[in-house]
């Protein structure tokens, strides 16, 4: 390979060399690294890291000593990038005593991204430095570390006044849920009111790390927070408390039910059905008919998972919903909830000119095991409409549908039927087809099985040899894995 030296860098400028990466060789850029030169010796610096090799540390090491303080920065930084050894940690430590405040900070982070108990003391030393980017990183490196006698003094920094206090508050609230000392809740209280929100977010996600359920009164209040983030926070926080199943929460989750964001009461439903499952009837029964769609479609997902006759009521209710998404989701959740009861209601879908819905049936009909509607499946199946039709995307779908229903569906007489689809100008009518044949040939019927092994055969083959257009194939008569490469 050509070697890189300083005249192809200045004659093709900097971004020439960022750009070649890993297909410059190190000893190409070793010489660029001592460059006198600050902007090339940069530059070397950065393809160093880009590389991320870590045998280019001895090239980096003699760079801590640079005249340049920003050289000597960006060396430390490439260090704690491609250096795997914990030792890097000794090699840095003596330039947190550098004069300039940039070395200094990039020797605390890498400290902090290399724990070692010798390095703490010192590192405690920058929680007294007057300059915040400083206790920012001394704060983050001893959370890093484990560090939980270090939180009284994080405790006394966070403070409500000056505008480089924000960044500080945000890192030492993140640090101290790092930590994760019960003893500092009473401390971190008061930010959920902070003016900036930046830092309002920060307490909720401290306060969602230390699991206390004695905040949940405020965070309850947060959820109608003037800024996105924090509602969006707020919100991520009860729904991480009511995956705890903690019952104090009850009464706020039941005013959520109320609130103006839908995805808030989505997460009110699915929080109150954890919390008590035996409201589940009644609160799905009052949400299923809220007015957004979501919301309908989350209580509708928790009817389907319930299953019970009443549950499945509700379900039915919905194969007249105004949201076609809700409709198609209902016609499947019948399928899956196996309600034999609902057969001939899913069969009568077939009759109409949706296709996504008539999809929807096809699949639902195969769930429910419909053998006396194979018939119409059939005539959907080789139907001109669908096989013609400018709709190709939608009667794509709806024929492959078919095809996997019929697998469920059919017997020894449907195979070669379905193999004749191994050759379909279409996607998913292909991948269909042998997945079809895959579930005909689970099935106990042995002298099927052995009229249509040649069928078989030939689909799985075919199955292999697509299976970087399929994204798919058939192992041993599973779906799943990728086949080993010759």
């Amino acid at each position: 390979m050509k070697k890189i030296g300083r005249d192809t860098v200045v004659k093709k400028g900097l971004g020439h060399l960022r750009r070649l990466r890993e297909r410059v060789v190190l000893a190409s850029i070793a010489e660029l690294l001592q460059d006198k030169d600050v902007e090339i010796c940069l530059a070397a610096l950065s393809l160093v890291r880009a590389i991320e090799d870590p045998s280019a540390v001895s090239l980096v090491l003699p760079l801590l000593k640079n005249p340049n303080h920003t050289v000597r920065a960006e060396a430390i930084m490439v260090l704690r990038y491609i250096s795997k050894n914990k030792d890097v940690g000794a090699l840095v430590a003596p330039l947190l005593d550098d004069p300039e405040m940039q070395v200094r900070y990039e020797a605390i982070w890498t400290l902090g991204s290399r724990p070692n108990k010798n390095f703490i003391p010192r590192l405690r030393q920058f929680l007294d430095s007057k300059n915040a980017h400083e206790v920012g990183a001394a704060i983050t490196a001893l959370a890093t570390a484990g560090d939980r006698a270090s939180a009284p003094r994080i405790i006394e920094l966070l403070r409500h006044e000056g505008t480089p206090q924000v960044s500080v508050n945000r890192i030492a609230l993140a640090a101290l849920a790092t930590l994760g000392d019960p003893n500092c809740l009473p401390q971190i209280y008061p930010f959920l009111s902070h003016k900036d929100s930046s830092v309002r977010q920060t307490a909720l996600h401290a306060l969602s790390t230390l699991a206390d359920p004695a905040c949940l009164p405020q965070v309850f209040r947060l959820i109608s927070d003037k800024e996105d983030r924090v509602r969006q926070s707020a919100f991520n926080v009860l729904a991480a408390f009511a995956k705890r199943a903690h019952r104090s929460t009850d009464p706020g989750w039941r005013e959520c039910l109320k609130h103006k964001d839908w995805f808030v009461r989505s997460a009110a439903i699915e929080a109150l059905v954890t919390l008590a499952p035996e409201t589940a009837p009644q609160l799905v029964a009052k949400m299923i008919r809220d007015p957004n769609q979501y919301v309908r479609r989350k209580a509708l997902a928790i009817a389907v998972k319930n299953g019970s006759p009443p549950m499945l009521e509700l379900i039915r209710s919905r194969l007249s919903d105004e949201s076609m998404t809700i409709r198609i989701a209902a016609i499947r959740g019948l399928g899956t909830c196996h309600d034999e009861a609902s057969i001939d209601r899913v069969a009568a879908l077939l009759e109409g000119d949706d296709p996504q819905s008539m999809r929807a049936a096809v699949l639902a009909l195969g769930d429910l095991r419909a053998r006396a509607h194979l018939g119409s499946v059939l005539e959907i199946l080789f139907s001109d409409w669908s096989v013609d039709s400018d709709v190709t995307t939608d009667n794509e779908h709806l024929r492959s549908a078919c095809l996997i229903s019929i697998g469920r569906l059919g017997n020894k007489a449907h195979v070669a039927t379905i193999a004749a689809f191994l050759e379909d100008r279409r996607f998913y009518v292909r991948r269909s087809a042998a997945l079809a044949i895959r579930d005909l040939a689970k099935q106990d019927w042995p002298v099927a099985l052995e009229a249509a092994q040649d069928l078989i055969e030939a689909a799985r083959a075919w199955w292999i040899d697509h299976q970087d257009d399929l994204g798919y194939h058939i192992k041993n008569g599973k779906r799943g894995g990728r086949l080993p490469r010759e």
